[in-house]
């Protein structure tokens, strides 16, 4: 109920029941540390997430996650993240199963005692 009354009150207030714009979270990284980054993806753009979360915190100390990094760099360079196999960055490739070595007869054909030694 208490929605109804802040909706009407909104209405009354303003003449308008959209909701009201709303802020996003502000990020943790500096602009000049963002910057930072980016440079060092200019410089190389394969190094690594965790190679860039380490020079920041040797260099700025300032630490942020590998996560993190990679939102930053997605946000900022949306086509120039390193992509290797083996770290988090990449989608899970699928895996294909290689066929049995050993043929398993079928039902119809009766197993023999010898037939899995």
């Amino acid at each position: 109920m208490s929605f109804v009354r802040k909706l009407l009150k909104s209405y009354r207030d303003t003449g308008n029941i959209a909701a009201k714009r709303r802020e996003g979270r502000k990020t943790i990284i500096p602009e000049a540390d963002v910057e930072f980054v980016l440079h060092l993806l200019d410089q190389d753009p394969s190094r690594s997430l965790s190679d860039l979360c380490e020079t920041l915190t040797l260099e700025r100390h300032v630490r942020i996650s590998r996560s993190t990094m990679w939102r930053l760099i997605k946000k900022h360079r949306p086509q120039k993240g390193k992509r290797r196999q083996g770290t988090n960055v990449t989608a899970p490739q699928k895996l294909e199963l290689a066929s049995p070595t050993v043929p398993i007869p079928s039902v119809t054909q009766g197993i023999s005692p010898g037939t899995f030694k």
